[in-house]
């Protein structure tokens, strides 16, 4: 499921490129850190012809560390190590990337609040965010460090 899962996020890019009108990129769900170094996107509507995804994407765009919590896949081509994802059920994973499908200019989620999507969540917390899904699986994400259970 999780190279599917790849597809949907490439897909979404493309799909974002291509409407001009899609302002909050491909998800439904769209926020960021009151820092601004993590940005997320949770569910899509049916992408071009195929089914919604849902779940929760989000981008980091600096780390402390050197090296990315999961070492890059031998098939991954493209850019490595700021993307996490978690499906409304199942482990959390990580994704290659090329495109950002994100919104460019999300809404902040408070400190001590919660975005939520279909079966799945998001609290901001001062330490970075916390993402879950219905299974309890997720990450927890912040400039130090990025951790998938």
């Amino acid at each position: 499921m999780r190279p599917n899962n790849l597809l949907i996020l490439i897909s979404a890019a493309a799909f974002a490129s291509a409407r001009a009108d899609a302002p909050d990129g491909v998800f439904t769900v769209n926020f960021q850190t009151p820092s601004g170094n993590i940005v997320c996107g949770g569910d899509t509507g049916p992408l071009e012809g195929g089914e919604p995804w849902h779940g929760v994407s989000c981008f980091i765009h600096e780390t402390d560390n050197t090296k990315p919590a999961m070492p890059k896949p031998k098939g991954c081509g493209f850019d490595w190590g700021n993307v996490f994802n978690i499906d409304n059920k199942g482990k959390a994973y990580m994704s290659c990337y090329s495109d950002y499908p994100y919104s460019p200019n999300p809404p902040v989620l408070a400190y001590g609040h919660t975005a939520k999507g279909k079966g799945w969540q998001c609290g901001s917390l001062e330490n970075g965010v916390l993402c879950t899904n219905s299974a309890g699986h997720g990450f927890l994400l912040n400039r130090k460090w990025q951790r998938m259970f």
